[in-house]
């Protein structure tokens, strides 16, 4: 390569120039010799290059055509000092030319035509993928995109005469480059460029349907008026963050000290462009990774390699997760996603599980209530508007399959007051699938942390929207119907960790609440989930109250005393069931 460099672009003057170049430096280019399939040798005329140093080639004439093209190079081949005249060339290859006659000046640029029909005389002779797998060597690194895309244009050229294009395998997908600096160039010139450079050739399924998710429906987000078309997102080439083989190197390449940060501004680019299929593929690529390793009969070796895979770039795959958990499930007014209900719907189908594990995570770190509502609220919405079967199903699986209490029960009050779920039913099903006294634990500290902000859903309700309440009383209610109902038993349970029982924890909190609300008890009798506010009085049933109460004095269940005491509670009680009761019984 040093001594092409000498020759300068005059070597390139046309093929038979080129082809003696080549046989009078092949020996000394690193890689020179016989090629792995050819038995040609140099006495009968073959140039004895094989694939090493062939990449060699390939990457030196795209560095110099690059550079001559944006002109940085322009006065390159003038300068005496820096390559020898047309003229010398000639005569050190035997070239009969008569340069007196010819133009007296050497061309101004490489010859990269002459240079790739020359390099198409080993398209039968050479194994390219490992000519593109030899690109790693200890000077490998594709400096532009320019760069690029002439490494491009002489590697398919030489190989298919412009048939294929470079194979993603040996560069992305087999084994680890000794020079991983120029590897990660390669990958991310890559990234840069469009499709009509470089497309990525992506499995069928998986890998092609994380890349759609990038792409927006502009009807279906008003955007547009004419029949449905698809609008990609700003990413150039969104199909190479979608690709696992890729996506898997350039993790792997982070774990590098020196190369973390370069690997991380590479998929920050993904980040800023396509976080759709950013999260997409890391997470079906972690789950393909942990499936691969509970196969049965796995191979020890092969195991360890999975589980290497599986471990690689742990430290950016957590930093990239911890940025695109709340920009997904989280109000986020600065950066707006542009398919997010794409994102999610992708991400359903690859793992309900994920999603509902990165609802709680955003829900995880709010400090305060309203807060946690307002996040509750906005990912109720997205699912709702991501998933079809949302209203079916979906969020009844992310409200019950959450282990994290808080968020389900916050969850659960809003889709209560907002008519997607009957709480009282909720708190049964809770309680069969979870046990008695973790419910009853579970309400007690939700009501200690919510109930000083409990408000009817009336008040929360605006012209269309829905009904965000970090607590509204008819849920409050619910919950306190539920923990006077709980039997002795269960009330007598030591609370882990605590000498304080069930029962005396509830009572506490019981009190705080009819200390706070004096006419909750009204709700505590009649409030349903779905309903905003307490249906009226109805005679039939304060008749049987009253009735329930003179049946006690006559089983001496209570003394006249309690129930004058009762009775004045409630005549001044601002109940109007109570008002009710006191009024039938003194009549």
């Amino acid at each position: 390569v040093n001594i092409l460099m000498d020759l300068g672009p005059a070597c390139t003057s046309n093929a038979g120039t080129f082809r003696d170049a080549l046989r009078l430096i092949t020996q000394k280019l690193p890689g020179g010799g016989k090629s792995s399939n050819s038995n040609s040798s140099s006495s009968s005329g073959a140039i004895p290059l094989k694939e090493g140093g062939i990449a060699r080639l390939i990457h030196f004439f795209a560095a110099v055509g690059a550079r001559t093209k944006d002109g940085s190079n322009s006065n390159h081949s003038n300068n005496s000092d820096a390559s020898l005249s047309s003229a010398f060339v000639g005569v050190l290859m035997n070239d009969t030319t008569d340069w007196n006659k010819a133009d007296k000046t050497s061309p101004s640029d490489w010859n990269l035509d002459v240079v790739s029909q020359v390099l198409t005389d080993f398209s039968l002779s050479l194994h390219w993928p490992l000519v593109a797998r030899s690109f790693d060597f200890p000077e490998f690194k594709v400096r532009d995109t320019r760069h690029l895309e002439l490494l491009l244009a002489l590697y398919s050229k030489a190989s298919s005469g412009g048939k294929f294009s470079l194979p993603l395998e040996p560069i992305a997908g087999v084994g680890d480059w000794r020079n991983k600096e120029g590897q990660l160039t390669l990958l991310r010139a890559l990234l840069i460029v469009t499709p009509s450079v470089y497309k990525f050739p992506l499995e069928e399924g998986e890998e092609r349907k994380d890349a759609a998710a990038a792409l927006v429906d502009v009807n279906s987000s008003g955007g547009g008026t004419a029949s449905p078309s698809l609008l990609s997102s700003s990413c150039p080439n969104p199909g190479g963050f979608a690709c696992s083989k890729v996506l898997q190197r350039l993790l792997s390449l982070s774990d590098e000290p020196k190369l973390h940060q370069s690997a991380r501004e590479v998929l920050g680019m993904g980040l800023q462009s396509c976080p759709e299929i950013i999260l997409c593929a890391l997470v079906r690529l972690q789950l393909s990774n942990a499936a691969a390793m509970n196969v049965a009969d796995t191979p020890p070796q092969q195991l360890a390699s999975i589980r290497a895979r599986a471990q690689a770039g742990m430290p950016l795959k957590g930093e990239l997760m911890r940025e695109l958990i709340p920009l997904f499930f989280s109000p986020n007014p600065k950066w707006v996603v542009k398919n997010p209900t794409g994102a999610i719907r992708r991400l359903w189908e690859i793992s309900p599980n994920t999603v509902v594990a990165a609802c709680v995570e955003a829900f995880k770190v709010l400090p305060t209530a309203e807060e946690r509502a307002e996040v509750v609220a906005f990912q109720c919405n997205l699912l709702r508007k991501s998933l079809p079967s949302a209203d079916n199903g979906a969020l009844q699986q992310v409200v019950s399959g959450s282990k994290d209490a808080d968020f389900a029960y916050t969850l659960a009050c809003y889709m209560a007051d907002n008519g997607l779920l009957d709480f009282t039913n909720w708190l049964s099903e809770r309680t069969n699938n979870v046990g008695k006294a973790a419910v009853t634990l579970q309400s007690i500290v939700f009501l200690t942390r919510t109930y000083n902000k409990a408000k009817l859903r009336s008040t929360a309700q605006g012209d269309g929207d829905s009904v965000k309440l970090v607590l509204s009383w008819e849920n409050l209610a619910s919950m306190l119907r539920m923990l006077t109902m709980v039997d002795n038993e269960t009330m007598s349970q030591v609370i882990p960790n605590t000498d304080t029982t069930l029962g005396s924890q509830g009572k506490i909190i019981l009190e705080r609440c009819l200390q706070m609300y004096p006419n909750i008890a009204t709700l505590t009798n009649y409030s349903s989930s779905n309903n905003a506010n307490s249906p009226p009085n109805q005679p039939d049933e304060i008749e049987e109250a009253a009735n329930a109460y003179f049946q006690k004095i006559y089983a001496s269940e209570e003394s006249a005393r309690e129930v004058v005491e009762m009775l004045k509670r409630f005549k001044t009680s601002g109940s109007s069931r109570e008002n009710d009761i006191f009024a039938c019984m003194i009549h």
